[in-house]
């Protein structure tokens, strides 16, 4: 190898090598806005461990009939259909106007369904 071809290879060696820093720095960036850091039975904390902060969360409850033991004032207890309300929040993660939103949905502390939106907005 003469000298110029060195110099190339150096200069190449050091142009990859700032990339891979580049990507592994932007890593946790990265990680958020893919659909990996969240998945269907994740507890909420785990969730906001794995993706961070949402850009919003929606909160609300929903009155859903389930099989169980439910108390009749005749009868006493027994089995049969019983009204429960559960907790329902719906978080938001807006990756600005040139990337989908992320939609993701908990029910009684658990992920149970992610969407994706629109195109975000600017923060």
């Amino acid at each position: 190898m003469n000298a110029g071809h060195t110099d190339r290879f150096i200069f190449k060696a050091c142009s990859l090598l700032a990339v891979c820093i580049a990507l592994l720095a932007a890593f946790p960036a990265i990680c958020v806005s893919a659909p990996e850091c969240a998945r269907i039975g994740d507890t909420v904390s785990q969730v906001l461990r794995n993706c961070g902060e949402p850009s919003s969360v929606d909160s609300w409850e929903e009155r859903r009939m389930v099989p169980g033991r439910a108390y009749d004032g005749w009868y006493g207890w027994g089995y049969g259909i019983r009204d429960v309300a559960v907790p329902v929040e719906e978080w938001i993660y807006n990756f600005g106007p040139t990337h989908f939103i992320r939609i993701l949905r908990f029910e009684d502390g658990f992920l149970r369904e992610m969407r994706t939106g629109g195109y975000g907005w600017r923060q």
